[in-house]
């Protein structure tokens, strides 16, 4: 999923046995993995069980543990996934949400950072590769409407201790499937 820069040699991706991420809702305080499984070649989640955890959207798939800790590396490198979901309607609750969210910092100084991008479209995969660098990344809790960008410095505090990063599972309305 996060592509380094050309002048790096490593790659870094799920590993072939991580077939079930969890979900977490939008402030990654509670998780589950009911309702989640493997269908080769995707992990598809059921929102109606899903839901009987989480109880609210949007919820987001949270990625392993080989994305947190230092990841300065990855900066100037890409974030890379594809997003499929079926629902009755394109837009919903969760629409205007952050499609990725990346909590990081010291301890004394934790930020967390969005990036909002196009929604995916009902019944079709939609692919996102997403630079990891501060353009177009905003502060959590800001207006997406406000054009306050990231600074370079705190763009690599969240990078030097990356907490977690989720990425938005819960699209449209009256949601069946998301994967």
């Amino acid at each position: 999923m996060f592509q380094p820069r050309e002048d790096e040699l490593t790659i870094l991706t799920l590993k072939p046995d991580q077939v079930i991420l969890p979900l977490v809702e939008e402030n990654a305080q509670r998780q589950t993995i009911q309702g989640i499984e493997y269908q080769h070649p995707e992990t598809v989640a059921d929102v109606e069980l899903v839901m009987k955890e989480l109880r609210s959207e949007p919820f987001y798939w949270r990625l392993p543990e080989q994305f947190e800790g230092r990841k300065l590396t990855a900066y100037g490198g890409r974030l890379k996934y594809a997003i499929y979901f079926e629902a009755r309607e394109e837009t919903g609750f969760a629409t205007y949400n952050p499609q990725v969210i990346i909590n990081g910092g010291l301890p004394t100084h934790t930020r967390v950072i969005v990036r909002h991008v196009a929604a995916p479209l009902i019944g079709q995969l939609t692919r996102h590769d997403i630079e990891m660098t501060e353009h177009e990344w905003k502060y959590y809790g800001d207006d997406p409407r406000v054009t306050r960008t990231v600074t370079r410095e705190d763009f690599m505090d969240v990078l030097y201790n990356v907490h977690y990063i989720i990425i938005k599972a819960s699209h449209g309305s009256f949601m069946r499937k998301s994967r």
